[in-house]
């Protein structure tokens, strides 16, 4: 395949939403009027930062362990100190998360244990576990 066959096919199955401004604000103004919005179950604001945060610290996190695996960055209590700051990004935009869903992030460790409790019954990691989950398991 060419590269602009390829792009022509990416086009061709990519949303309306995510080509065209009108359309994307169209979709953001049916989201506004939602029933989980309007009761406050969702803040679409609020989760689209949270979405774009969790990323983009995420992402900042893992360059500094790719320098240091991968480009012979030392490990220091600097790299470290820099490796908890982003963490603490981390934190923040999960805290937007939590907040725009409308959920206690305590609740959400709980729902996210129960989950990992039932995918490692014996209560510890195995491949096969990991790799072949049940039915409704993510």
């Amino acid at each position: 395949m060419k590269l602009e066959e390829y792009r022509q096919f990416v086009d061709s199955i990519t949303s309306n939403e995510s080509k065209s401004y009108t359309a994307f604000l169209h979709r953001l103004a049916e989201l506004e009027i939602s029933d989980a919005h309007t009761q406050g179950n969702i803040n679409i604001p609020r989760l689209i930062t949270a979405a774009f945060g969790l990323v983009s610290e995420g992402g900042e996190f893992t360059e500094q362990v790719k320098k240091i695996l991968f480009q012979g960055k030392p490990l220091s209590e600097e790299i470290r100190t820099r490796l908890i700051k982003e963490l603490g990004d981390v934190a923040w935009y999960w805290a937007n998360a939590c907040t725009a869903l409308n959920v206690d992030p305590n609740e959400v460790l709980k729902i996210n244990a129960t989950k990992l409790k039932a995918r490692f019954p014996e209560g510890h990691f195995t491949a096969e576990r990991s790799e072949n989950r049940l039915d409704g398991d993510i």
